[in-house]
């Protein structure tokens, strides 16, 4: 009750134009946006899991995590096609996700994949807690009348909590750049605190969480070196820890996931035998990669909003380069600029809202009272517009999820019950990822069932078919192709039981005559 009347007392001398516990008072207001946004992106995510809507990205983690906690302390991810026809290759070498193996202890405690959705959820809501937190740090000292404080409420509000990027990263699926962004924006928090062992712990679970965000350190250091210049020894450790793991990992060759030369050969002029050769080659003949920039730029640029004053700051400048040019450029289509693959993005997020506060704070003591007026009302008209046209993107990628009825999610809730935890799951992706707690999970892309080639593991081996539901899911030509494959094949016909036929989930049991063999189907 005591701390109650204290923070009416707060909220009405701010009313009262007072800034004396204002401070107090914001820092609470954004825990309680924290819980908010907490509990709407994790309802989402326990909606998501139980109409099945997890996909590969999910189950390679789902999958690593569960036999790590089940005693395989070197588990062997079947996921991903990188090994074809014989698929995947040891976790570890997926991208060095040693924080996969800190993880999996809960999923003892816990024994769900909904633990990590939710764990996801958890971690981009304490990133945006630290990052509103950070913001008040730089401006409150300059604020002065209760207009003002209130003005910044909404402005964190805009920047951080109904920012979209925050939590799409992990909106369909599971992403450790989702589970990195609290440790990320937190080593730059504590650095700019003067807290450096914090920043160096917080560096550590970055580097730790992958190869990819080993690297975003880097431009981090950069970055924190250039607007703190007190901070260039600590920033210099971050830079070198980064560095280190990254190197790790490329020498020791625990980054089959992150084909560097797969990704960005096409802008070389020729073909090249190293990442060395690569960016050489690049450096020398930019024509490609100008071009690739700027043919982009207008699909990248949705990624910038609502933060994109924050582009104006040294700190927001650097990490977005640092981390939105590479997603811009990967592949010659551009994959990671569609909108459910802003996971690579969500780590520039905090520090595109915390320029926007460093932005403001150079004008807020402008003595000039008219001049400074005008560029608070120009900063929150852009504020403003960004973040409506931000969730105006979202609206319009949300299309891309729920695509599982209710009757479908209930059938595959009652098939995953019934397989055996031996038994091997062959199972189109687009809802496949809950059934990968298991050592042999397969999935089906695309339309390419037919004629694809699959590791058979175990003497059961159960097939789950989807023609028109779950995300990037089977075509109907391939579900077809696939089920004709099995029932009019006679070497198939006669070792394989129907035990679902509906038009929208297939599912079959094929009874191996013997393991350790590869079946084309």
């Amino acid at each position: 009750m005591i701390e109650r009347s204290r923070l009416r007392t707060t909220a009405s001398r701010i009313i009262a134009g007072e800034t004396s516990g204002a401070h107090r008072l914001l820092r609470v207001a954004w825990i309680m946006s924290g819980l908010l946004s907490f509990a709407v992106l994790g309802s989402h995510l326990v909606t998501m899991f139980h109409q099945f809507e997890e996909t590969s990205d999910f189950a390679a983690f789902y999958q690593a995590t569960y036999l790590i906690g089940h005693g395989h302390l070197s588990p062997y991810s079947t996921v991903f096609r990188y090994n074809y026809p014989h698929f995947g290759f040891p976790f570890i070498d997926s991208h060095f996700e040693l924080l996969a193996w800190l993880l999996a202890p809960i999923l003892i405690v816990f024994p769900s994949g909904l633990a990590l959705l939710v764990l996801a959820a958890l971690a981009v809501a304490i990133a945006q807690v630290l990052t509103a937190s950070w913001m008040t740090d730089i401006i409150f000292p300059k604020l002065r009348g209760r207009g003002r404080i209130i003005a910044f409420a909404i402005a964190v509000e805009m920047l951080v909590f109904a920012n979209p990027w925050f939590g799409w990263g992990v909106f369909f699926d599971f992403h450790m750049e989702s589970l990195t962004v609290p440790f990320f924006v937190g080593t730059g928090y504590a650095v700019y605190r003067g807290r450096k062992v914090l920043a160096l712990v917080l560096a550590v679970f970055v580097a730790l969480s992958g190869d990819v965000q080993s690297t975003y350190l880097i431009g981090l250091a950069i970055a924190l070196a250039i607007t703190i210049p007190s901070a260039r020894r600590i920033s210099a450790a971050i830079a070198a820890l980064g560095l280190a793991y990254f190197l790790v990992a490329q020498i020791g060759h625990f980054n089959h996931a992150s084909n560097l030369i797969g990704r960005y050969g096409y802008l070389a002029p020729g073909p090249a035998t190293s990442t060395i050769g690569l960016v050489g080659s690049i450096a020398l003949h930019p024509s490609t990669l100008l071009h690739t920039l700027l043919s982009r730029a207008s699909t990248a640029a949705k990624y910038l909003l609502p933060g994109l004053p924050g582009l104006a700051s040294p700190l927001g400048l650097i990490i977005a380069i640092w981390i939105l040019v590479p997603a811009s450029i990967a592949t010659q289509q551009g994959a990671f600029l569609a909108s459910f693959a802003s996971f690579q993005t969500v780590n520039m997020q905090p520090y595109l809202a915390v320029g926007v506060a460093m932005l403001y704070a150079r004008f807020a003591g402008m003595s000039n009272r008219l001049r400074r007026y005008i560029l608070e009302v120009t900063l929150g008209v852009v504020v403003t517009f960004g973040a409506v046209a931000g969730l105006a993107q979202l609206k319009r990628s949300y299309t891309f999820n729920a695509t599982v009825d209710a009757a479908t999610a209930a059938q595959l809730a009652k098939v995953l019950r019934a397989i055996p935890a031996n038994a091997e799951v062959i199972a189109a992706q687009g809802v496949g990822g809950r059934f990968a707690a298991r050592p042999y999970y397969y999935p089906i892309y695309g339309s390419d069932a037919l004629g694809r080639t699959f590791p058979i593991e175990a003497h059961s081996v159960y097939l789950v078919v989807t023609a028109t539901q779950g995300i990037e899911g089977l075509t109907p030509k391939g579900a077809e192709a696939l089920q004709a494959a099995l029932m009019l094949n006679p070497s198939f016909a006669k070792r394989t039981t129907v035990l679902i036929a509906t038009p929208n989930l297939d599912v079959y049991r094929y009874d191996a005559p013997k393991t350790g063999v590869n079946v084309t189907f």
